[in-house]
């Protein structure tokens, strides 16, 4: 005999599934309810993170061991916790019209960390990465490697010149580029074109797994409710 939970969860994700799939008559309140379910479900998820993960190391337990170390280490734990504090209090002002200026700067200084590391972490660990890579593509006894590495190489720099706008200056205020940069930002192109391509396939073949799986799911639900 199943237990409780081996029925129940079977139950709900089929019944999720269903609800899911009903989008294929078109919208209605089933799979707006199967929205909704799975927005509440992240919304809930993303906030027990950011309590779990978040509040709860960098702020809270700073400001209680404020009061259990020692006097030398008082000053930068009490500021580590107030500037958590500080900057926490200022984006909570953006639920209020009056106060959401005041959230502006907590806002910007949330953004501005997020950018830097994002532009950090693409410039050593992406492009940098690649420029030094590329600058040493040729490996004597290993063409199948060489080669390899050299048409990274030129994928790298004709797609990053693909992104060269700038050219003389025409009638209407066009800009032309130069011939030979249209000719190296077409190839450029055409390796972003095949990027997207895997992509999209990628995502497609990833979709269709997930579609069998629960295809799957719901033929053992059947099977186990009728015997």
């Amino acid at each position: 005999m199943p237990s409780i939970e081996q029925i129940i969860v079977p139950l709900v994700g089929f019944s999720l599934t269903v609800l899911v799939f009903s989008y294929l008559l078109g919208d209605n309140a089933a799979y707006r309810l199967a929205v909704n379910f799975l927005a509440g479900l992240s919304l809930t998820y993303a906030v027990v993170v950011v309590l779990v993960n978040v509040l709860w190391p960098r702020l809270v337990i700073p400001m209680l061991q404020v009061f259990s170390r020692p006097e030398g280490d008082f000053v930068g734990l009490a500021l580590s916790a107030s500037g958590g504090l500080l900057f926490g209090a200022l984006i909570l002002m953006k639920l209020s019209r009056r106060l959401a200026p005041l959230g502006n700067y907590g806002m910007a200084v949330l953004i501005g960390v997020g950018a830097g590391l994002a532009v950090g972490g693409a410039l050593l660990g992406s492009l940098i990465g690649l420029s030094v890579a590329g600058a040493s593509w040729w490996r004597p006894g290993d063409f199948a490697s060489s080669l390899f590495a050299l048409l990274a190489l030129i994928a790298t720099l004709t797609v990053l010149i693909s992104f060269w706008y700038s050219g003389a200056a025409e009638g209407a205020g066009a800009d032309r580029r130069p011939g030979l940069v249209r000719l190296i930002a077409g190839i450029g192109h055409a390796f972003l074109m095949v990027t997207f391509g895997a992509l999209f396939g990628g995502a497609l073949v990833a979709g269709i797994a997930t579609l069998v799986n629960r295809l799957e799911l719901i033929t053992q639900f059947i099977e186990a409710i009728t015997r």
